[in-house]
Formats: C-alpha cells, structure tokens, sequence
C-alpha cells in the first residue's frame, strides 16, 4: 500500500502584517525616545538646581571657617543686579561695605547655570524668609550685568551672606535670625532646593517634598 505524504500548509508574514508590526514597533520606539529624554531632562535640571544650590552652601561655610580663622568679616553677595542668578563674589568685608569699589581683592568669583533662577515661579507658594536679604540695607548701588536674561532685582534689599569673627551671620546692623535662598528650574518650576540658615549658622539644603531634612527655619 503506498502512503503518501499529507501536504503541510506553510504560513508567512504578508506584506500588510509586516507593515503593520513594523509601523507598531516604530511607534513604541518612539514613545520610548520622548519618554527617555523626558526623564533625562527632568534629571538634568534637578541636578542643575542641586549643584547650584550645593555650590553655595560650600563657599557659605567655606568663608564662615575662613572668617573664623582670620578673625575678620568674610561676605558673598551676588555679582550683579543684586541677582543670585548672576552667581555670586566671595571677598573679605571687615567694614561690611558692598559697593564695587570695596571689593578690590575678591576671593573667588562663581556663576551659575543659565537654566537656575531664584525667581519665584507664578504657580509656587512664596517663601518666607528667602534671597539671604539684608532688611537693615533697602537700597544700595549695584552693578549691572550685561546679560539681559538675569533680571534686575536692585530695588530689592541687598543680599548677601556674611559671618563674623565668631563664625555668625550677620546684617550690617545686627545677625541674621533665620534666613534662606530658594533655587528654581526655569524649565522645570516644580524643582526646587532650599538652603537654609539656622539661628546657631548652621546652613543646611533641603528640598519641599522630602521628610528629612525640612525646609523650615527653625532646627
């Protein structure tokens, strides 16, 4: 008896399915790309608002050891437009003047990413207690900056930080009680980091969302 052989049917892709899943696939790469590179940004303009804030806690406690071991007033204020924004100078200050013309012999000079503000974003609570303002100093001459994008803030009381021989922060008449600066993304306005300035001078960063540290005043 000869046997023969049941014919297998053999099915392949057809064109339109191979489109179709090509066109599916392209589709899903691309919601990955623009998911991938929103992520990074996001991660890149924290960590901008980070380093930022980070860098000035490092020089504030760097001149408040420095003021300590010299015995003599050590300030950093902002370099223009009485804007943090405009990244700030580092300079001996033993008669707590601010004009230009004192500071003749600059420690260091810092500036900071164009992509951090210390302005408060429209849709952000105010802060209290911010910018390291000077409330004995209402008006004083600043320099301006030639970047057009760093808003001028010269009607505002002037900032900075200072600490004393003793190691304490002080105004031009008096301590700071508690103070603080807050950091922004101009892209990303719910990123935020605080530096905070305790009663004791003791400066720590935070940010609003986490548990610990907390963004208030008091220690």
């Amino acid at each position: 008896m000869q046997t023969s052989s049941s014919n297998k049917l053999i099915k392949g892709f057809t064109l339109i399915e191979a489109v179709t899943v090509i066109g599916l696939v392209a589709i899903f790469l691309l919601f990955a790309s623009h998911i991938s590179t929103s992520v990074f940004s996001t991660y890149q303009a924290r960590n901008e608002v980070y380093s930022t804030a980070h860098a000035l806690m490092l020089d504030a406690q760097r001149i408040r050891t420095l003021a300590r071991a010299h015995k003599t007033t050590i300030s950093i204020m902002p370099i223009c437009n009485n804007s943090w924004e405009s990244g700030w100078v580092a300079f001996y200050n033993p008669e707590m003047r601010f004009e230009t013309e004192a500071i003749t012999k600059p420690l260091w000079k810092k500036e900071i990413s164009s992509q951090v503000t210390t302005i408060r974003p429209r849709q952000s609570a105010p802060v209290s207690g911010t910018q390291f303002s000077d409330i004995s100093i209402k008006s004083y001459p600043h320099p301006r900056c030639p970047n057009a994008s760093i808003t001028s803030e010269s009607g505002e009381k002037l900032r900075h930080l200072s600490f004393n021989a003793l190691g304490a922060a002080q105004t031009k008449n008096g301590g700071f009680v508690a103070n603080r600066i807050v950091f922004w993304s101009k892209i990303y306005p719910n990123i935020e980091y605080h530096l905070v300035l305790g009663d004791s001078g003791r400066l720590r960063l935070c940010k609003p969302e986490a548990i610990n540290p907390k963004c208030t005043l008091s220690l």
